[in-house]
């Protein structure tokens, strides 16, 4: 949500029921190189948080439930659909840009 961010990682909350205050998992994704990922983004600081930051991976800092190693399953399945992971792409970029705009905006 920071327009000078560009970490090149989307959040997925998979949620039950219809119910957006009912998270069953937060997956991250990250689609760039692992050196990518070394330093914190658009720096040449070392990221200081230890972790997966490239492929799919549940988030350590939201909550998870039972089923969310099932869910994380499911969605790397769904990864192999090369069009799929262009489309999350697409829309972190679409995101980005409105961020961009709106903060100029202000």
């Amino acid at each position: 949500e920071e327009p000078d961010c560009d970490c090149h990682r989307v959040l997925i909350h998979v949620i039950f029921n219809s119910n957006f205050s009912n998270v069953v998992a937060s997956i991250s994704f990250g689609w760039k190189n692992e050196k990518f990922y070394k330093f914190l983004p658009g720096t040449s600081f070392p990221d200081p948080m230890p972790g997966p930051k490239k492929g799919p991976f549940l988030d350590e800092a939201t909550p998870q439930s039972k089923y969310s190693e099932y869910l994380l399953t499911v969605f790397k399945g769904m990864l192999k659909d090369k069009n799929y992971e262009k489309r999350l792409e697409r829309h972190y970029l679409l995101f980005k840009k409105s961020i961009k705009k709106k903060a100029k905006n202000k």
